[in-house]
């Protein structure tokens, strides 16, 4: 398994809903730990290759994984500095809700609900762009466009 970049095809699709044939927790595991190995709080499927509606993410030292997310009752705002590990060097000025709860399938297939503060609600919604083939350059500020455009150059030589 590897880390797909931009500027790949498959990072501007629309996942497919997931269907539950079987075990996956050695697809999640797989998942977790090359995000882990990149440094990243979370990573969705398309980043990896797959156009699955998933995503995995890290949260007080544990490893979760949702499948069919959706993400409701979200609320405030906050503006911070947003990375992706499909989009290395790359460093954009996003707002984001700071509070929100994130529904979907555990592994099992079962129904999950997660209540999110700020950074829980930020990972889950930038995910959850990744499952719409939205990516945080596609809303950059003429700021953030000037500062990204050498390492968006060099990953479009790639």
């Amino acid at each position: 398994m590897e880390l797909v970049k931009y500027p790949s095809k498959i990072l501007r699709e629309h996942a497919g809903e997931v269907e539950f044939f079987g075990d996956k927790r050695e697809l999640m595991m797989n998942m977790v730990r090359l995000m882990v190995q990149n440094n990243g709080l979370g990573l969705a499927a398309p980043q990896v290759g797959l156009s699955l509606k998933t995503f995995v993410w890290i949260h007080d030292g544990y490893p979760h994984a949702i499948w069919n997310p959706e993400i409701k009752c979200l609320s405030g705002e906050l503006t911070l500095p947003e990375g992706c590990l499909s989009l290395p060097g790359i460093s954009v000025s996003k707002t984001r809700s700071c509070s929100s709860v994130l529904i979907g399938n555990g592994i099992n297939g079962k129904p999950l609900q997660f209540n999110g503060n700020a950074l829980m609600t930020r990972i889950w919604q930038h995910e959850i762009d990744h499952l719409n083939g939205t990516l945080i350059i596609d809303s950059m500020s003429k700021t953030d466009e000037v500062k990204n455009t050498k390492a968006i150059r060099l990953l479009m030589e790639q």
